[in-house]
């Protein structure tokens, strides 16, 4: 999936950067060092944070508009970095999230954000100074798009087993609430803390290993019946119920969720 979404949105931004090339004249080479400098913001307690794109969305397309949103991800130093600041952002795009679920610990979708956002200590890291200092990173949602894509990573790698699948069932909601550990401390989140994301679609993986194995989906109409697709075969299903529950010969692989408006 991910090679047909990020093809078709290189395809789009190619036609839009022509289309651009014909109609706007090309920007200073002031304005693009400035589009790619970096920004401060207040952070938790009125501290300063530095701000910083790592991949910058240059070319806004309907794919980006509709699966894009972005990460925070924080690097936080006892002491100072080297502007000066104690913590630095990069700000990440992305158009799914990918979930471990490999831990004993894990077994809603609730559990996956939670490890997704758990803070991350860096053993060894060396300040601006060259003194040992224990570092953490986190991240966290700092723009959600209207369809959030969960990719739960079933294959693992093992190194007695090499490549094998997490089977465990993953409970997911028919609705999904985003928990505020999960955003980022800004002004714009606010507009996420209250809103609900539906279940509108789920792709399941057949079998047992990464070479192989089948494709199949449910899908939910926009008048709410809800669809199974098996290659031609197409069946109704009863309600979402039969979504949500554990199946013996399939497992869940990718989430699909609908902003509620």
């Amino acid at each position: 999936m991910s090679y047909l979404v990020d093809g078709i949105h290189e395809e789009m931004v190619s036609v839009l950067q022509a289309h651009r090339a014909r109609t706007v004249p090309a920007t200073s080479t002031e304005d693009s060092a400035e589009n790619g400098a970096g920004w401060l913001e207040v952070g938790p307690n009125n501290r300063a944070v530095n701000m910083r794109d790592v991949h910058s969305e240059a070319v806004r397309t309907p794919i980006t508009q509709i699966f894009g949103g972005a990460l925070q991800s924080t690097l936080t130093v006892p002491g100072a970095t080297s502007d000066g600041t104690p913590r630095r952002s990069n700000r990440e795009p992305f158009q799914w999230l990918a979930l471990d679920v490999s831990s004993d610990s894990v077994s809603t979708i609730g559990d996956a954000l939670d490890e997704l956002v758990a803070p991350e200590t860096i053993e060894g890291y060396m300040t601006v100074q060259g003194q040992p200092a224990t570092a953490t990173k986190q991240m966290v949602l700092e723009r959600v798009p209207p369809v959030l894509v969960l990719h739960l990573k079933r294959f693992v790698f093992c190194a007695d087993e090499g490549v094998k699948k997490v089977h465990k069932f993953i409970e997911y909601p028919a609705e999904l609430a985003l928990a505020p550990a999960w955003l980022a401390r800004s002004s714009g989140t606010a507009r996420y803390r209250n809103a609900r994301f539906r279940l509108t679609g789920v792709i399941y993986h057949h079998g047992s290993h990464a070479s192989g194995g089948h494709y199949t989906c449910d899908i939910q109409r926009p008048g709410g019946e809800w669809l199974q697709f098996d290659d031609v075969d197409i069946e109704s299903l009863e309600s979402v119920d039969a979504v949500l529950k554990e199946k013996s010969d399939r497992t869940a692989y990718i989430l699909f969720y609908t902003i509620c408006r």
